[in-house]
């Protein structure tokens, strides 16, 4: 069996269609708060029309099990769910500064592992010497 894959660009799978009459009352809703007579449909961008940049980081061997830089994970996490952020990720289309690496830790207790193996990361998101020694500590 072949497990669904979560829709990077909003809530939901990726084989999941909103159903028309619930497009419907999404559009007259949003129409009569924004006061406009009508949305025009956007498209919903498409994983393989999607170029994100490498990586900027490798993942250090102790923590390769439970970390991946895979597209679609990356893609997955580089906006929020708000509807803010799904309607700039629609829009814009702007995926300029996706997450170099997403970790998924098994238990607690390997935590720490996330914050040394951090700290030996040359990354953005750690950005300053007291940076990594605070995520070391």
């Amino acid at each position: 069996m072949t497990e669904r894959k979560r829709s990077f660009y909003g809530w939901g799978y990726e084989d999941y269609q909103l159903p028309v009459d619930e497009l419907a009352w999404f559009e007259r809703a949003w129409s009569g708060l924004f006061k406009v007579n009508r949305f025009e449909p956007a498209v919903m961008p498409r994983a393989d029309e999607i170029t994100l940049r490498a990586p900027r980081v490798v993942v250090p061997t102790s923590l390769a099990a439970v970390c991946t830089t895979d597209k679609h994970e990356r893609l997955f996490h580089s906006f929020g769910r708000s509807v803010h952020d799904l309607a700039r990720m629609i829009h814009r289309r702007d995926f300029s500064n996706p997450p170099d690496v997403v970790a998924y830790p098994k238990r607690n207790r390997i935590l720490p592992a996330y914050s040394i193996g951090a700290a030996r990361m040359t990354s953005p998101r750690f950005p300053s010497a007291a940076a990594r020694a605070w995520w070391a500590a």
